[in-house]
Parts: structure tokens; C-alpha cells; sequence
């Protein structure tokens, strides 16, 4: 595979790549999360799936290799005649995808990118952004500045 980037390459990501998780039933249905405590679990396909995100520039800082495949749940029984009875779990891959590692900025996790949802910077940066995303909006902080004045204190004004 001829990689199209290089680390320290500038680039635009437009959607972050995320594992999903669904499980199945004795029939090979999907279980909905409704009825996942009902229905016994076959077994979980583990899926590398693309999520779109407002687009932002980063720098490549690494690849990685995330495999599609089942997740294979083991048996953990003990029976007191035979004695235990153990089948640990694995994941029996059918794909294996690379994906890019983008920091945002330098405190910032590493975003995994499909190969297709990131693009060159054309543009100039001289340095690496040092800013961090809060998940918090400014709503939200003032909402619980203000609750937390609420709250009970000691004589030294910390929280009891």
C-alpha cells in the first residue's frame, strides 16, 4: 500500500473513524438495545465505521491498523463435578483497516481518520496549535458555577 502522507504532514479531516459494536442473536439478528437483556448473545461484530465531524486541520502523528470482524464471547462456568469449564474470548478478524492518526493540537488525543476523509492543507501553519476542546459549552460551566454556590461548605469555605 502507497501511503499518500508522511508524519508531520498538514491535513484537513472531515470524519473520524469509530468502532461499533453490535451484537447478535442465535439467529444472526441484531439485537436492539431494548431487548439485549431478553435475548442471549450469540456473538459481536466489531465494525470500523466513519463519523462526520465539523472539519479541522491537524497534523499526522502515526497510523494504526483497526481490524473488522466477531468478537467471540468465551464460557466462564464452573461445574463442581467436572471443574471449570473455560473458553477464552478472541476476535476472529475478516478486514484489517489503517487508519491516521491526527492531533487537532498538542494536548489533544490522537483522532483515527479513514484514508478517504482527509485531504492536504494547502494552507500555511507555523505551529503546532496548543488548545485543548473543552466538552463543555459556556452554558453549561455557567450553569454549574452557579449550582455549585449551592452547595454546603465548612468553616474553611470546602465543599462538606
Amino acid at each position: 500500500m502507497k501511503n499518500r502522507f508522511k508524519i508531520g504532514d498538514w491535513v484537513v479531516i472531515t470524519a473520524k473513524a469509530v468502532a461499533n459494536y453490535i451484537d447478535y442473536d442465535e439467529n444472526d439478528n441484531p439485537l436492539v438495545y431494548e431487548n439485549i437483556f431478553i435475548k442471549k448473545v450469540k456473538y459481536t461484530k466489531r465494525v470500523i465505521e466513519r463519523e462526520q465531524i465539523k472539519p479541522a486541520v491537524g497534523k499526522i502523528v502515526g497510523m494504526a491498523a483497526r481490524m473488522n470482524g466477531k468478537y467471540h464471547r468465551g464460557r466462564h462456568n464452573y461445574d463442581p463435578l467436572r471443574g471449570s469449564d473455560y473458553e477464552s474470548e478472541y476476535l476472529s478478524f475478516a478486514k484489517v483497516i489503517y487508519v491516521w492518526l491526527v492531533r487537532t493540537g498538542m494536548l489533544n488525543k490522537a483522532i483515527e481518520v479513514l484514508d478517504a476523509d482527509i485531504s492536504l492543507w494547502k494552507g500555511e501553519v507555523k505551529t503546532f496549535p496548543l488548545k485543548y476542546m473543552s466538552p463543555w459549552s459556556d452554558d453549561l460551566r455557567k450553569a454549574v458555577s452557579e449550582n455549585s454556590k449551592t452547595w454546603p461548605r465548612d468553616e474553611k469555605g470546602r465543599w462538606k
